[in-house]
């Protein structure tokens, strides 16, 4: 008799993400531009002045796996038995952040009447003679910038893992899947040239977890027909179902409901013929 118990724990980066790391620490913004992105505008000054950053954004992603195996192998006679079962947790987390800190654009805007009047190659006295609309544009760009003038600003509301909005927050998720099992087999050698192998293996569906709560889910599963109604997907002309509409989830909600009754309506709504106990 052998018994072999396995524990595996995996965690790390997925492919495609990326981390934002400064060399000047997270007081970057803070102490090179008053905590904002700032960004020049593209008007007369493209592309002789780059912004100060090419990043103002960050995302990561991992996927810790925790799996517990055991199994048991038993020689009797003719017989090897094996018994034994898994205990599974995957998860997924990740964050994102569209903003780190609130952007700022330097440039002229159509009501700067300063910035425009000081800088004019038509008129009666013109401060630019003999200059291009493109010059003049670039002058009046440089100017702007040089003191400062902002033409637009933005910032995001996040709906964030806790289910509250947050001024240029995380985009966090988090979701985990439980799976676990238990298994016997029998390999019987009835000849010398001849074994049979049987066996019968217990592994429920329990669905995914949303442990965040800014996920959006179906207001009755059913809306997955849309307005076909359930068990009515080839069949035109029958609209018994309704326009589906979401809901926000609650923690620890299961993301889909794969019961029995809900595996018998999709099996049904394809065609298949299940047959009923009388």
């Amino acid at each position: 008799m052998v018994n072999q118990f396995r524990y595996a724990q995996l965690g790390g980066w997925l492919g495609g993400a990326s981390g934002f790391t400064l060399v000047g620490g997270s007081e970057f913004f803070d102490n090179l531009m008053r905590g904002y992105a700032v960004a020049f505008s593209a008007v007369g000054l493209a592309p002789g002045l780059t912004n100060p950053t090419i990043r103002n954004a960050s995302s990561s992603r991992t996927s810790p796996v925790q799996d517990f195996s055991d199994n048991l192998s038993w020689v009797n006679g003719n017989h090897t038995f094996n018994f034994g079962g898994q205990l599974k947790t995957i998860q997924t987390i990740s964050d994102s952040l569209t903003l780190v800190v609130p952007t700022v654009t330097f440039g002229v805007v159509t009501g700067d009447t300063a910035v425009l009047n000081a800088f004019t190659n038509t008129g009666t006295n013109p401060t630019l003679p003999g200059a291009s609309d493109t010059e003049r544009a670039t002058a009046q760009a440089l100017y702007a910038t040089l003191t400062g003038r902002i033409s637009a600003t933005n910032s995001n509301a996040i709906l964030g893992g806790d289910g509250e909005y947050s001024l240029n927050g995380s985009r966090h998720f988090e979701i985990q899947e439980n799976t676990n099992g238990l298994f016997a087999q029998d390999s019987w050698r009835l000849r010398q040239n001849l074994t049979l192998t049987y066996g019968i293996r217990w592994q429920p569906q329990t669905g995914a977890k949303m442990l965040s709560t800014n996920y959006a889910i179906l207001s009755n599963p059913d809306m997955v027909y849309d307005v076909s109604g359930a068990g009515n997907l080839f069949k035109p002309g029958t609209l018994t179902g309704a326009a589906p509409t979401v809901r926000g989830n609650t923690a620890g909600e299961k993301a889909f409901r794969m019961t029995s009754i809900t595996l018998h309506r999709v099996l049904v709504s394809c065609g298949a013929r299940i047959p009923t106990q009388a």
